[in-house]
Order: C-alpha cells, then structure tokens, then sequence
C-alpha cells in the first residue's frame, strides 16, 4: 500500500495496543535485567565474604595446629575425648 502524502496518519488502536505491549514488555525486561544484576552482584559479595570467612578459619586452624605441636609434639588428638597421642 502507497502513502498518498506526507500527512500523518492514525493508526488503528489494535496497532497502538501492539506498539504499547512491546514497550511495556521492554520495560519489564529492563526492570528484570536490573534485578538480576543486584541479586547477582550480591551474591558475588556474599560469596566474597563465605571465601575470606574460609581461609580465615584455615589459617586458625594452623595457627592452633602449631601451638599444639609447640605444647605437644606431633601426634594424634581425638577432638571428642581432647586425648592427646603422642608418636613414636
């Protein structure tokens, strides 16, 4: 179909209808997008926190292996009982 002039023309409301609903379903997607990215970010951090959290119990935990070989010597400990077996 040929556009007689440079008029502007109405379009029909189902088209308006159709033209509103994309926009609006973009606009959902942006919001979507953007709480996404947050959720992501702040699972990032919480990530974050739970690895530095882990080394920090590793390095106590060497930290308490050393001060036990330093009182003890090497050996076993049965953390349920606190008995010490020393080696051989």
């Amino acid at each position: 179909m040929e556009q007689q002039s440079n008029l502007p023309i109405k379009i029909t409301e189902q088209e308006l209808a159709n033209v509103t609903s994309i926009r609006d379903m973009y606009t959902e997607a942006q919001l979507a997008f953007g709480q996404f990215y947050l959720a992501k970010r702040q699972l990032e951090l919480n990530e974050k926190a739970l690895n530095d959290a882990y080394v920090k119990l590793q390095e106590d935990e060497q930290k308490l292996l050393v001060t036990f070989v330093d009182k003890y010597g090497e050996g076993n400990l049965d953390p349920k009982t606190g008995t010490f077996t020393p080696n051989k």
